[in-house]
This record gives structure tokens, sequence and C-alpha cells, in this order.
């Protein structure tokens, strides 16, 4: 029997993985991507958007990730 390896990562995670490539977060965010599939809920999704286009995290996010609504720049 084969599972689907599932895993739920919390928005402060998604956040510090955001702003900080090379962070711990960061680094179990993209094994994350490699290796499960992540759930994420509509509400977490939301507070991770809303929370990402205030202006402290200008400094951090592109501002073409902005624009266009994108949460993570190339």
């Amino acid at each position: 029997m084969n599972y689907v390896k599932r895993v739920v990562i919390d928005t402060g995670t998604l956040i510090s993985a955001a702003i900080r490539v090379h962070s711990v977060p960061s680094l179990a965010y993209q094994k994350a991507l490699r290796d499960y599939e992540i759930c994420i809920s509509e509400q977490t999704f939301y507070e991770l958007a809303t929370v990402l286009m205030r202006s402290k995290f200008d400094k951090y996010l592109k501002k073409s990730c902005k624009a266009t609504g994108s949460i993570i720049g190339d």
C-alpha cells in the first residue's frame, strides 16, 4: 500500500521561508516541495498573503512579487 506523504507548514514558517532564502524554515520548505504534498488551508494562504503584503516586508520581497500578488519570487 502506497501512501502520499503530506505535510502542513504553519504561516510563520512560510513567512520565514519567503524572506530568508537560506534559513532553516526555507530549507524545510524546499524539502517539503521536493518530497511531500504540501497541504494548506484557505485561511492560512490568506493570512500568508496578507502578512507578506505589509510594508515592513517590502525590503525582503521584490516589488514585482507584490505587484503581481506572487508570494515567493524567483
